[in-house]
Order: C-alpha cells, then structure tokens, then sequence
C-alpha cells in the first residue's frame, strides 16, 4: 500500500511525520492517516510532492502505483 511505502521511505530518511509534513505542507495528522491506512495522498498532486520531499525515485513510485 501506498502509505505503507511513505512510512518506510520517511523512516529511512530520518524524517518524523511533523518533519514530513512540513515538507509537504501538510498537518502531521494527515501523514498519520496515510500511513495508517485511513486516508491515501492523491496520486496526482500529494504522492508526488511527497515523493519529491523524501527523494524518492520515480521507478519506486510507479511500481507502487498497481495498488491503484
């Protein structure tokens, strides 16, 4: 699952979820959410300025995207 992937990629940057989310300009809660599987990042605008914060690859992104 996508929030799956967010929390492992921001684990392995060091990142908080309030660091995240400064990042991409978003409340920490909502970090919380995708990662818990409550809410998922829209794949068009959110996925990708969360891929961007974290510096994520684009070949990881698309391997993610057959959950869609």
């Amino acid at each position: 699952q996508r929030g799956e992937q967010i929390a492992i990629w921001r684990k392995k940057r060091g990142f908080t979820q309030k660091e995240l989310a400064e990042k991409v300009g978003v409340p920490r809660s909502l970090i919380a959410q995708w990662e818990n599987g409550i809410r998922r990042p829209h794949y068009e605008n959110m996925f990708p300025r969360v891929c961007k914060a974290l510096e994520v690859e684009v070949e990881l992104r698309l391997k993610d995207t057959r959950t869609d």
